[in-house]
């Protein structure tokens, strides 16, 4: 990561399908997260999410907040949780309807992360 060579960088990630009712998939996110650490605390984090899989009329969009941002400068924490989230759209019937599908990441310093499908705000 620029300007963290000093610090011990990792990522983890989880695969999330939406699937309709025959469980075909019509859209997956690879929910992924890197976070650093330097002298025992967290002092960055970014949101790494790609889209794995997508089916026709299925849509991933930026997260609902505007104020979300794809990377944090953190001041020196031993342990972090952050909500990763990405819009799912669906245009294939009438009417067309959207959700927020997040994945919930409690990080450590050490390295060791836990992740958890939830929408819940920190």
């Amino acid at each position: 990561m620029p300007g963290y060579s000093d610090a011990q960088c990792w990522q983890a990630f989880t695969r999330v399908a939406e699937t309709n009712i025959l469980g075909k998939e019509l859209l997956a996110h690879k929910f992924s997260v890197i976070w650093c650490a330097k002298d025992g605390g967290i002092v960055y984090q970014q949101d790494a999410t790609t889209v794995d899989y997508e089916g026709p009329n299925m849509r991933s969009d930026p997260p609902a907040n505007p104020d979300y941002s794809l990377a944090y400068e953190l001041d020196s924490l031993e342990s972090y949780r952050t909500v990763i989230s990405r819009m799912v759209n669906n245009s294939s019937g009438l009417p067309s309807y959207g959700f927020e599908r997040c994945v919930a990441f409690t990080l450590d310093a050490e390295g060791t992360a836990e992740g958890e499908l939830s929408c819940v705000p920190n």
